[in-house]
């Protein structure tokens, strides 16, 4: 009991002093570092690119809709560049790649790579849905997140930066829909295989694991009904 007791009382000083080095790191120079988002029309990707923009970073704001670029464009500084980006399709991202290195100094990368964007998929039983319902999905939320860690990788090294990847809670506990958990155990087995290949790096790769909030991702046009 009393051993137990210690254990608790070192592991919450621990933490403690965890912490308070962690509230002393600061990030400076947020005017010469960039960052590149997708899935910005809405959602987290639309509020961190807003964020990150009153902060004085520079942002490369993917969304898949033009009116999601025009609407960013009117509400943001010229720190922000938003541009289409749909994760499913290799040309367009090699061709935003393309657009991110002329804006780049040859001596400068991306300080991130935030791959937040994401559809919900076909919503039914197994039963019911076809390769095609699950293609779908994972061509945006696991696809897509491979892709464009794969092409935008030499950017980050060069930029000692970091990936970040939104899963899900349901990429840990499977329900409701299967293509959905699927595609986000994907996206943990992919994010923990790549943070062994960097490790020793200056890369650093992370998981952003969010619970239910009501974005657009809810919205009927990105859920595959029967």
């Amino acid at each position: 009991m009393l051993w137990s007791l210690v254990s608790i009382v070192l592991s919450l000083l621990a933490l403690k002093l965890f912490m308070s080095v962690l509230n002393k790191i600061k990030i400076s120079n947020y005017k010469g570092r960039y960052v590149l988002v997708t899935g910005c029309d809405s959602g987290f990707g639309y509020l961190l690119t807003k964020k990150l923009d009153l902060l004085g970073f520079n942002v490369f704001a993917g969304c898949l809709t033009k009116a999601g670029v025009e609407n960013l464009r009117s509400e943001c500084s010229e720190k922000v560049t938003a541009v289409q980006l749909d994760v499913s399709n290799d040309d367009n991202i090699n061709a935003v790649a393309g657009l991110v290195k002329k804006k780049l100094k040859s001596d400068q990368g991306l300080w991130a790579v935030v791959n937040n964007a994401g559809i919900i998929g076909s919503i039914g039983p197994t039963s019911w849905q076809t390769r095609e319902d699950y293609e779908k999905t994972m061509s945006v939320n696991l696809y897509g997140v491979i892709m464009v860690t794969k092409t935008f990788m030499p950017l980050v090294q060069k930029g000692k930066g970091r990936i970040i990847n939104t899963s899900s809670v349901m990429g840990r506990i499977a329900f409701v829909s299967a293509s959905y958990c699927i595609s986000k155990y994907g996206v943990e087995a992919f994010s923990d295989v790549l943070r062994q290949e960097m490790y020793g790096s200056d890369v650093s790769v992370h998981i952003i694991e969010p619970g239910f909030y009501r974005t657009a991702l809810l919205d009927r046009e990105f859920i595959f009904f029967f």
